[in-house]
């Protein structure tokens, strides 16, 4: 009897867009990318002119549910488990923002990733600004540092509303999974590159 019940609830919920019926999950590893805000919170930056920016974050957000029940009205059959955080770049008397997110669709074991640096972004727009994540090395200053995403040319862009409005364009990036934002250039060939508080092995690790 009481199993007759609980299917009879079920459907109901069901009739009343109540439940998730396709779902997909971050796994601790897929977090990783995450967790640079509170193990590295205030990384600072020197160029190759001397001059100083401060990294500072703003928001974090992650939406891994496994419940399978929702409540909340105009929410559609599916799940897509996505994380992100966004920060600020604070450059002499000039402020600009980035974010980083991930996410996992339905029917993808893969993760994809949308991104942003003083508004050079992820340039596919038909999936909301996501883009498959393509992880790679990336070397500075003779360090590896490995699990990396490179923003450049090839997947990022500006768009026409903002390509005449941005006085310091940007031309290429870097998050590193561990560490978030460790490089960045402008496309007059100013770059930044992070400063470890402890100087990092070739494999791209801080030394204790």
């Amino acid at each position: 009897m009481k199993r007759v019940i609980f299917f009879f609830l079920l459907f109901l919920l069901c009739l009343s867009q109540c439940v998730y019926f396709r779902m997909t999950h971050l796994s601790k590893d897929d977090l990783g990318w995450i967790q640079c805000y509170s193990h590295y919170p205030s990384p600072k930056f020197v160029s190759n002119t001397g001059e100083i920016a401060t990294l500072s974050y703003q928001r974090v957000s992650i939406h891994n549910s496994t419940d399978r029940f929702y409540f909340n009205e105009g929410e559609s059959y599916t799940y897509e488990a996505n994380a992100g955080y966004r920060f600020d770049v604070n450059y002499a008397d000039t402020t600009f923002w980035g974010s980083f997110s991930i996410k996992k669709f339905v029917d993808e074991d893969s993760l994809w990733t949308s991104f942003t640096l003083n508004y050079f972004e992820s340039n596919e727009i038909q999936i909301f600004n996501y883009i498959p994540l393509k992880i790679c090395d990336f070397e500075m200053d003779s360090v590896i540092y490995h699990n990396c995403m490179i923003a450049d040319s090839t997947n990022a862009c500006y768009s026409s509303l903002k390509e005449n409005k941005i006085k310091n364009k940007i031309d290429k990036f870097v998050i590193s999974k561990k560490y978030g934002l460790i490089y960045y250039r402008f496309e007059n060939g100013e770059e930044f590159k992070r400063v470890f508080k402890h100087k990092p092995n070739r494999n791209g690790d801080e030394a204790e």
